[in-house]
């Protein structure tokens, strides 16, 4: 069965305007299980697909056929267990073939008499600490039968943003044996040069840091506040545990400290070793193993470095 005419027309000629601009994902229609079918979803997905010109994602609600960029569910948390975010966002993860996964049930706030702000953030929490899925948040004006807004505490769902801006990076995958407490978890790259832990209610964070090669710098944060970076120290892999200065939800964010990132950014790139070349020689500014001088050795330190990201701090 074909989509109507008019209606992939509007579509496309929605994806052609808004084409080049980033950061946007487009659906079929929120309640479309009501009145589309299967093949009618995969026929609009195909044919924006081929005339889009940009790559964006397309998804329709509690759709995964093959022609849809994302997975869509129609699930219903209301976060009993405590973990219950946590573990349908796995799952839903785990069953997505590697495409992203997005919960289209409306959550907003006060939404079914489960949604209150406390839930809220731990819903975008737990989503984000799986591995990354996507939800819909928000509320309507005051007043209003259904999500009535604004949120009692705007500052701490900022802090979710705040935290995770360049930190949940794309090779991250699920480690929680980094540290085995309870309704506690954790994101770590590959090479463990950056690692993400989330704990809720607790005052101390039990870690297991056997497997890290170099010392990581960390900060905390808590996430029930207005966004805030307690800088911790190093922890190396002898380190066992962190004791909070007081009860609440908290995220730590390790990242390894790169000698070769010389112009201190952040990550080791071209930029370095442009510092690099007009130090070289002449003063210890790209000095990677700590002998005082620009040379040779803090050329090899810069190679092998080479695209690592750390960001423990701001």
């Amino acid at each position: 069965t074909a989509v109507p005419y008019t209606s992939l027309f509007r579509s496309r000629y929605i994806a052609a305007r808004l084409g080049p601009l980033p950061g946007w994902s487009m659906g079929y229609g929120f309640d479309l299980e009501e009145w589309a079918t299967e093949s009618e979803v995969q026929s609009w997905a195909d044919y924006i697909d081929d005339r889009m010109g940009w790559d964006h994602l397309l998804w329709g609600r509690r759709r995964n056929n093959s022609s849809m960029d994302a997975i869509s569910n129609d699930l219903r948390p209301d976060g009993n267990p405590a973990d219950e975010y946590y573990q349908m966002a796995v799952n839903e993860l785990n069953n997505s073939q590697g495409r992203p996964v997005i919960f289209e049930r409306r959550f907003g706030y006060l939404r079914d008499g489960d949604w209150t702000a406390e839930e809220t953030r731990k819903a975008m929490w737990q989503f984000t600490i799986a591995g990354g899925a996507a939800g819909w948040f928000g509320f309507r004006p005051e007043g209003s039968v259904t999500a009535p807004g604004p949120y009692p505490n705007p500052d701490e769902l900022r802090t979710h943003n705040a935290f995770w801006e360049d930190r949940l990076l794309i090779d991250m995958e699920r480690r929680n044996e980094l540290t085995p407490d309870n309704l506690a978890w954790a994101l770590a790259t590959p090479d463990l040069d950056n690692i993400v832990i989330y704990a809720q209610n607790t005052d101390r964070i039990t870690l297991d840091l056997s497997s890290i090669i170099e010392p990581l710098m960390a900060v905390a944060v808590d996430a029930r506040g207005a966004y805030l970076e307690i800088p911790v120290g190093l922890f190396d892999a002898s380190t066992t545990f962190w004791d909070a200065p007081y009860s609440s939800d908290w995220a730590l964010a390790l990242s390894t400290l790169f000698s070769a990132d010389f112009d201190g950014d952040g990550d080791v790139d071209a930029a370095d070793l442009a510092q690099w070349e007009g130090d070289f020689g002449l003063n210890g500014l790209s000095d990677a193993d700590g002998d005082g001088d620009s040379d040779g050795a803090d050329f090899l330190a810069w190679q092998r470095q080479l695209g690592k990201i750390g960001r423990a701090h701001v």
